[in-house]
C-alpha cells in the first residue's frame, strides 16, 4: 500500500506511513483524547491523484456504529458507479461487486451441477437466479439498516454494493457528530431485523413450493437459509465488520 503523509493530526507523526499504520495511530489518537482539535479520523480526506483512496468512509474509533454490517475502517473510495436511488438514499457499486458476483455464481452452478439432479441449463440459470436473490437480500438488510436510521434522526447517505466482493457497505456523512450507544444500536439492528423478515417470508414461500419441481424447492430453500445463516444470525458474528462488532462495541456503553 502506497504511503500517506500523516496530514499534522497525529502528535509527533509527521512521518510518511502506510494508509493501515495511519488509521492505527489515529484510532490510538482518537481513543486517549490526544489527537488534535479539529481532527477526525472521519473527516481523512487523501489526494485522489497521488492516492489509490480518497478518503475513508468511517473508522472504528470514531464510531463502531457507522455500518451496514460493521464496515467500519473499509476503503470503500475505489471506482464506483451510480445506481440511482432507493428509499431517499444514493446506490452504487463497485467494479468488486462484478467480481464477487461472477465467482459467487461459478461456486453456486458447481454445488447445484454436483449435488441436484439438473440440467446444465437449469443448473446455470438456477445459479445466476440465486446471485440475484443474494443481492436483493443484501440490499433488503441495507434498506432496515436505513430505516432505523431514519428513525433515529441521523440517516444514512448511501448503499454502496461490492467493496466487499459478494457485501454492500452502508455510507453514513463525514462530518456526523459523536452520538450516543443507543443510536449506534438501533441503527445496527436494523439490518438483521429487516433479514429476519425476510427470512419469514421466503420461509412461507419455500413451504408453498414443497410440492414443486427440484429446481424451484432448491431455489427457495437456498434463499431462506442465506437470509437466515448470512444476513440474519451471521450479522450478530463480531468478525470486526459486522453489525456484531458494533453492538459488541456499543452495548457496554448504552
Amino acid at each position: 500500500m502506497s504511503p500517506v503523509p500523516a496530514y499534522g493530526c497525529l502528535p509527533g507523526r509527521a512521518q510518511r506511513i502506510t494508509l493501515s499504520r495511519y488509521v492505527q495511530e489515529a484510532r490510538k489518537d482518537q481513543t486517549y483524547g490526544t489527537m488534535r482539535p479539529g481532527c477526525s479520523l472521519d473527516a481523512l480526506q487523501l489526494d485522489a491523484t497521488a492516492q489509490s483512496f480518497t478518503g475513508l468512509e468511517a473508522g472504528p474509533a470514531a464510531s463502531y456504529g457507522k455500518r451496514s454490517r460493521g464496515y467500519e475502517g473499509v476503503p470503500v473510495t475505489m471506482k464506483r458507479f451510480k445506481l440511482g436511488r432507493i428509499a431517499d438514499v444514493e446506490m452504487s457499486a463497485t467494479p468488486l461487486a462484478l467480481a464477487g458476483s461472477a465467482a459467487l455464481w461459478l461456486v453456486l452452478f458447481i454445488l447445484a451441477n454436483t449435488f441436484l439432479t439438473l440440467t446444465t441449463t437449469e443448473a446455470i440459470f438456477g445459479s445466476l437466479l440465486a446471485v440475484i436473490l443474494h443481492w436483493i437480500g443484501e440490499i433488503f438488510h441495507q434498506l432496515g439498516h436505513v430505516w432505523a436510521a431514519k428513525r433515529t434522526g441521523y440517516p444514512m447517505r448511501g448503499i454502496r454494493l461490492g467493496p466487499l466482493a459478494i457485501l454492500a457497505v452502508a455510507l453514513y456523512p463525514r462530518d456526523e457528530p459523536e452520538l450516543p450507544a443507543e443510536i449506534h444500536i438501533r441503527r445496527a439492528l436494523g439490518g438483521p431485523a429487516a433479514s429476519l423478515l425476510l427470512t419469514l417470508i421466503t420461509g412461507v414461500i419455500a413451504f408453498l413450493l414443497r410440492d414443486a419441481s427440484e429446481f424451484w424447492r432448491a431455489l427457495s430453500l437456498f434463499y431462506v437459509l442465506e437470509n437466515l445463516f448470512v444476513f440474519t444470525l451471521g450479522a450478530f458474528l463480531p468478525l470486526g465488520f459486522t453489525d456484531g462488532s458494533t453492538l459488541l462495541h456499543w452495548w457496554p456503553k448504552r
